[in-house]
């Protein structure tokens, strides 16, 4: 009997193992998925580290949209920091002319009827003959001088007369702005007045006035041909010469044929210089009466 009874115990073991096994098993293949399997791969593949990626990408992004948030809240700044024309402004401009660098740093945003307003502003207090006197030593005095001239109207003309004393100006400095203002204006009046300044050397410096006219181009060319053939005396006619020489291409080659051609020698010398200065496709012809003598 005892040993009957470890017999079945035996087996009631058994039966009860197999059962968990089968169990087992059947856990592992439900709905017809393999958990091992699964499991496996599980371990094969780096899930988390996956995840992980996905996790610090995002916080990337989160990142990323921060900082364009910070950029544009910066530019918002910024606008608002840039000066704005306003009426109050205005006001103020109309008690008291604004320094060169204020009134540039509003022009440069303001509208078109906007500037209008200031210029005409400008116009009715004389803020142009003002910046006019300071251009040599500020340079916004000059760009506001440039941008004003537009609006100037009937003190236009004054405005040309009082170009010319400051080309005449002693500070070297002045003298060249007013130089470059004639220049960037190219206001043909003014061309009458550089050619009487041009035979006025001991005011007006030729080398100034000549690089002034030399920006009217074919204008100053016409005007100075004519000029050349008017005036009688030598060191006229050398002055004359010697601002042609500055149109380079444009220099009217007539001029220079009376030139060489003329009894004076200097003249003579002096229309020979010019032609190898602007190097004319006849230059050869043109000095061939130097060369006879």
């Amino acid at each position: 009997l005892l040993v009957l009874l470890v017999i079945v115990l035996i087996v009631a073991k058994c039966i009860k193992s197999g059962r968990k096994t089968a169990a087992a098993e059947e856990a592992e293949e439900i709905g017809g998925i393999n958990i091992g399997e699964i499991n496996k791969e599980a371990l094969s593949q780096d899930v988390f580290g996956s995840e992980i990626s996905k996790t610090e990408s995002k916080i990337e992004n989160k990142t990323e949209s921060k900082k364009e948030k910070k950029d544009r809240i910066r530019q918002e700044k910024r606008e608002k920091k840039q000066p704005k024309f306003n009426g109050k402004l205005l006001a103020s401009w109309q008690e008291k002319m604004p320094a060169a660098s204020e009134l540039w740093k509003y022009w440069q945003l303001m509208s078109d009827e906007e500037k209008e307003t200031v210029g005409n502003l400008s116009r009715e207090n004389n803020w142009a003959e003002a910046y006019l006197a300071k251009c040599g030593s500020d340079e916004a005095a000059f760009a506001m001088f440039l941008e004003l001239w537009r609006y100037q109207g009937e003190k236009s003309d004054n405005l040309l007369k009082m170009l010319m004393r400051e080309l005449a100006n002693l500070h070297i400095e002045q003298s060249m702005a007013a130089c470059r203002l004639i220049a960037e204006i190219k206001d043909e009046r003014i061309v009458p007045l550089l050619l009487f300044a041009l035979l006025k050397p001991e005011k007006y410096p030729p080398a100034r006035v000549a690089e002034a006219l030399a920006a009217f181009g074919v204008v100053a060319a016409r005007a100075l041909a004519a000029l050349y053939r008017r005036v009688e005396a030598a060191d006229c006619k050398l002055l004359i010469l010697d601002a042609m020489g500055q149109l380079q291409k444009l220099c009217p080659l007539s001029v220079l044929k009376d030139a060489v051609n003329c009894d004076n020698d200097e003249i003579r010398k002096k229309a020979a210089e010019i032609i190898g200065i602007v190097r004319p496709e006849n230059a050869l012809e043109l000095l061939r009466p130097m060369v006879v003598d």
